[in-house]
């Protein structure tokens, strides 16, 4: 179809008009927002395809009293060289760029003024650290806030969307088992980092019903691969009787590969390794590793479309909503 040149842009009120509803219910249809039957909405839809209309942003956002800019918290900037960060930077920047919102990556607030806190509409916090002094301000504060993973006792509870790391761990376990481990231990961060504090006690209960005692070392969030190489190298030699060794992050798992090399361990014959978090990197070690793949893009964009929920007036439930988690298995587990 041919729309007809106008000399001046199509207007709220003309669109209204041409959808016969009042221009309320048509702003309202066009944000999915209010009481707004299917009917109007396509109604409206259909409007504004036919008339061209393109909504002014700006003006909108004036209405509402919002910045059109949704906020992305990191603790660390670090953090962002890291592929699950940035996989679930992608998912989020795909949401809201669909919406016509940017997404801004978040300097550390450094003071406790609204003014900075204010300078989005909401904000989406990647993974939230008991010691992230950010992250304590923004969860504290009144702007809308979804959590990329569970928080840590001590900091605010917010809406949150989580991968399902106990169940992905479980079955990590069972498979290390049904390759015959019967020793494994597990790499992780310690109570500063919800998901850290849900592998531990995910891992200690699975030890109970197996009844192994448990074998943890705490590593900190952001290991190295030289720090899971010290604490690889600490439990393999004083624990001959280890057969497994799951590090938390995909980085460290490199380190635990060297270590199984110097202490004259062969992967996989005589140990299995395995990381809780997948990433490009470990399919391409010698051996290939075994990981839990999160899928961090799409948690990414749920977190985004949450937080859109959350800015149209939704209500979200006290629990977290999980996402699933996929074994990848390679060869570091394959016997």
């Amino acid at each position: 179809m041919v729309r007809p040149v106008r000399a001046d842009p199509v207007t709220l009120r003309d669109l209204a008009r041409a959808a016969q509803v009042s221009t309320t219910t048509a702003s309202a249809a066009l944000a999915g927002t209010g009481r707004v039957s299917a009917a109007t909405r396509e109604r409206v839809a259909q409007a504004a395809e036919e008339l061209g209309y393109v909504p002014n942003l700006s003006a909108q956002n004036l209405r509402l009293g919002r910045t059109g800019v949704l906020g992305l918290h990191v603790q660390d900037p670090t953090l962002m060289g890291m592929s699950y960060f940035v996989d679930f930077l992608v998912g989020a920047a795909d949401v809201t760029h669909a919406a016509g919102l940017d997404l801004a990556l978040m300097a550390p607030p450094s003071d406790r003024s609204p003014s900075r806190l204010h300078r989005v509409d909401g904000v989406v916090i990647a993974d939230p650290l008991a010691d992230d002094e950010g992250a304590r301000l923004l969860l504290a504060s009144d702007l809308p806030v979804v959590t990329g993973e569970i928080c840590p006792p001590g900091l605010t509870p917010a809406a949150t969307v989580a991968a399902d790391h106990a169940g992905g761990l479980t079955a990590l376990l069972d498979h290390l088992a049904s390759a015959g481990a019967r020793r494994p231990v597990l790499l992780a961060p310690g109570p500063v980092s919800g998901w850290g504090s849900l592998l531990a006690s995910t891992y200690r209960a699975w030890c109970g019903t197996h009844g192994l005692e448990p074998l943890l070392r705490e590593i900190t969030f952001r290991a190295t691969a030289a720090e899971s190489h010290a604490a690889a190298l600490a439990v393999l030699g004083g624990h001959r009787e280890v057969d497994a060794v799951i590090c938390s992050s995909d980085t460290g798992s490199l380190g635990v590969l060297r270590a199984a090399g110097e202490c004259g361990r062969r992967v996989p014959e005589d140990l299995l390794v395995a990381s809780c978090v997948d990433a490009p990197a470990l399919d391409s070690t010698q051996p290939t590793v075994t990981a839990l793949s999160l899928h961090p893009r799409d948690l990414g964009a749920r977190c985004a479309q949450v937080l859109l929920e959350l800015l149209g007036g939704g209500v979200v439930g006290p629990e977290p909503e999980l996402h699933p988690v996929d074994l990848v298995v390679r060869s570091s587990t394959t016997r």
